[in-house]
């Protein structure tokens, strides 16, 4: 019913994934890994005109917004992430000109968080433009007793209370305060552990603060993990510490299909999926005092 085309940074390492579910790819040069570049929309124009789709589809890229519209496609754009908004874009004329061009440059928005609506309306995009669809994941394979002992031996778990946190691993997902928590229960408690898995910008800051504290032995720093289905059976708490991005967390949803529970911040979309006391905990985001006692 649909031909779809994926353009892709030239080069991505998602070729290999978009190829396997035979999706047309294009590979195009200056995509660099930010929002906007001059390189990226003259690139994306052409082969807009070359395609004539009917419809495009953005994420994060306010290039391919722009090259849709001096193209004349319909365009859509998904926004997944919440920010602390700058006073800039809320008030006054930085919240009018923010607005304009989000609302020009879109026919539609999807937001995969009532927070990720929140946080576009505060900064000037028309409420009527955004539609609100929530992630939704595929529930999680639950291992059988045998798997799971093969995987705790595997990352040198025993019986072990095992406390995790699945994200990238960048400043605003929280690992400070996640580490501080841990280092304390540490003193009071021998039988856990605590587990931070992903790669990201912030990895190097995150091992060597682990190293040089001497929580080594019950902090594992796993770095980027291909099977998280693994890990995620043989967690018993899942932990969240965002304070900024987080809309809908896939890795909070892909726990909760296995009846994970949840300690999260309060911040962006957590709330939406935490019922407190019933799967799971709430703490003040950047508190980790109060992250600890959860």
């Amino acid at each position: 019913k649909f031909d779809v085309s994926v353009v892709v940074p030239r080069g991505s390492e998602l070729i290999p994934n978009i190829a396997s579910t035979n999706t047309n790819i294009i590979e195009a040069d200056g995509l660099e890994n930010k929002s906007y570049s001059n390189k990226a929309v003259g690139e994306l124009v052409k082969i807009f005109r070359k395609e004539k789709p009917d419809v495009i589809h953005t994420h994060a890229s306010f290039s391919a917004r722009i090259a849709a519209r001096i193209a004349g496609v319909p365009v859509v754009y998904t926004r997944h992430s919440v920010f602390p908004n700058s006073p800039r874009v809320t008030h006054g004329i930085g919240k009018f000109i923010n607005g304009f061009a989000n609302n020009i440059t879109s026919d539609k928005i999807i937001a995969v968080a009532g927070a990720a609506m929140d946080n576009l309306t505060e900064a000037g995009v028309n409420a009527d433009k955004i539609t609100v669809i929530k992630n939704g994941v595929k529930p999680v394979r639950k291992f059988s007793e045998d798997e799971i002992s093969q995987i705790k031996n595997s990352y040198g778990i025993a019986d072990e209370f095992v406390f995790a946190m699945i994200a990238r691993v960048e400043d605003i997902k929280g690992h400070d305060f996640f580490i501080d928590a841990a280092k304390n229960i540490i003193k009071d408690f021998d039988n856990v552990k605590f587990m931070i898995c992903g790669t990201g910008g912030y990895l190097e800051h995150v091992k060597t603060r682990v190293n040089d504290e001497n929580l080594a032995d019950k902090v594992l720093v796993t770095g980027h993990i291909k099977d998280v289905t693994a890990v995620m059976n043989i967690i018993d708490v899942n932990v969240n510490a965002s304070f900024g991005t987080e809309a809908t967390s896939l890795s909070l949803l892909e726990g909760m299909s296995l009846g994970k529970p949840i300690i999260a911040s309060d911040y962006g979309g957590n709330p939406e999926l935490v019922i407190s006391g019933v799967n799971g905990l709430m703490f003040e985001s950047k508190n980790s005092s109060e992250l600890e006692d959860r």
